[in-house]
């Protein structure tokens, strides 16, 4: 985990190098393409790795391969577990003897990498994630779709947002510290079983209808800082894949405003007439860049098939 961290830090390091410099400041494409592949390397989030984890579980179906796959996890431990004993080996001999495992491990892995690249290549996709490249992305995007892609640091946000045609991106001084209190704050606002849901006035004459508020105030100016800079690569989207990590990765863009709202948070009517985002785009949420070619390794290309109406009812509250 500690070295994760560490490379995780050393190509955020890279990346803001990048963007930096005078040709990033200029948008020249090879050098945002450069810092979008190394913004996805120092991404690698949980989350992304568990959708992986989904994936590898799901990709064969096959008792061999879940028998090849844990044949795998036992070598990957061995050999961690080898390299830490090298740190504890009472003497030279014994470090002789421990680096000869290691090396004989890595042979018999190598040897399984290349069975499951050759028998399982689905396996061998999903298990081996590498950055996606800007062109790419693009090709897997519709003409009405777009990809917004959020990186937050210690001292900004950066965004890009890509379509079939354009990239773009952009620096937000929002530091993710300060958008976990933010983000915080909001969703507190969308839990249903906040205090103020249900709430009844005590006051004679003010039992008019109202909402729990809402903060429409910081949704817009969250929009203003993160979005609207990148927006113009977003016009004629009418679906948007997001990437987002850390506090930004919780918080549902759909609930953001695009327009400075008028009325209270609490009038029903102002609500009704606030410009969400939700309005104006399907999100889809994305755990990582290169889970985009898998989403759409299992879909059918548009106008292709037949196709099935569906409803879905996420975690309900019932009775």
């Amino acid at each position: 985990m500690g070295r994760e961290r560490r490379l995780s830090q050393i190509l955020r390091g890279f990346m803001l190098a990048l963007l930096m410099t005078p040709a990033a400041a200029a948008a020249e494409r090879p050098v945002l393409e450069e810092a979008f592949e190394a913004a996805q390397w120092a991404y690698l989030s949980s989350a992304g790795k568990a959708l992986r984890q989904l994936g590898l579980r799901s990709a064969g179906g096959t008792l061999e391969l879940a028998a090849l796959v844990r044949q795998r996890q036992d070598l990957t431990e061995l050999i961690a577990a080898r390299e830490a004993g090298i740190v504890d080996a009472a003497d030279a001999s014994a470090i002789v003897g421990l680096r000869g495992e290691i090396d004989s491990l890595r042979s018999e892995l190598i040897a399984l990498d290349a069975r499951l690249a050759a028998d399982f290549p689905r396996y061998s996709e999903l298990a081996n994630p590498a950055p996606v490249a800007v062109e790419a992305v693009q090709a897997l995007l519709g003409e009405d779709e777009s990809l917004l892609f959020f990186l937050s640091g210690r001292d900004a946000t950066y965004v890009w947002a890509v379509s079939r045609h354009r990239v773009v991106w952009h620096r937000a001084a929002l530091w993710a510290d300060y958008l976990g209190e933010e983000v915080a704050r909001l969703r507190a606002d969308l839990d249903p079983d906040a205090p103020s849901r249900g709430a009844s006035t005590l006051v004679e004459g003010m039992g008019g209808p109202r909402v729990a508020a809402f903060d429409r105030t910081t949704a817009y100016f969250l929009y203003t800082q993160l979005i609207e800079p990148v927006e113009s690569v977003l016009s004629g989207a009418r679906h948007v894949f997001v990437v987002a990590d850390g506090p930004l990765g919780g918080l549902p863009l759909s609930v953001l405003v695009s327009e400075r709202p008028e009325g209270a948070d609490t009038d029903p009517q102002a609500m009704r007439e606030t410009a969400w985002l939700a309005r104006r785009f399907a999100f889809t949420t994305l755990p990582s860049v290169d889970s985009l070619s898998i989403v759409r390794a299992g879909a059918p290309a548009r106008g292709e098939g037949a196709r099935e109406a569906f409803r879905g009812f996420g975690a309900p509250l019932l009775g």
